[in-house]
Order: C-alpha cells, then structure tokens, then sequence
C-alpha cells in the first residue's frame, strides 16, 4: 500500500510541531528518511498570495517534487506515503536534477 490512512489527529499534532520548527529556523516543516537512502521533506511557500505546499523526495540523482493546493492532503502524503508509486492528492510533478 503506498499511502496509509492518516487521522486528522496526526496531522493536526504534526503541523503544530512543524509551526515551532519552522518558528525556530528550521527550513521544512517535516523531514523522514525513506527506503534506499532517499528523504522526504515537506515545505510551504506563498506564490501570488496563495500557499503551495511542496513535497520533495531527495536522491542521489535528484529530486522529485510533489506540489499541492491543498495542505491537508499535503500532510497526509507527508505522513503515511511510503515513496513508491505517487502520493494522492498532489497538483503537479516535476523532476529537479
């Protein structure tokens, strides 16, 4: 399953941890290791006065980026997406050498 189900809990939990990081310095909101040493990390930018919330997975030979509209969905991939297939709910892909 590449995406398990995640409680509006956790995501409510994670995103207020998140704030303080951010609040902190810290450069993402979120950060974990994936399978064969890749890494997620979800951020947020205003573009045009909207939010945009960009899910990026790093390798050696890149990274892919996910964007989306919505921050719950954002979160959710962030959480329970195991980095295989595409994670649900994103706008866009792109490929970042």
């Amino acid at each position: 399953m590449p995406q398990r189900a995640v409680s509006d809990a956790e995501v409510i939990i994670l995103a207020w941890e998140a704030e303080d990081r951010v609040r902190c310095g810290a450069s993402c909101l979120a950060r974990r290791r994936l399978a064969r040493g890749r890494a997620l990390s979800l951020s947020r930018f205003k573009v045009a006065r909207r939010l945009v919330w960009c899910l990026v997975i790093d390798d050696r030979a890149g990274a892919d980026v996910y964007d989306f509209a919505d921050g719950a969905a954002a979160w959710r991939a962030a959480i329970g997406w195991d980095g295989k297939g595409e994670p649900e709910g994103f706008a866009r892909y792109r490929r970042r050498a």
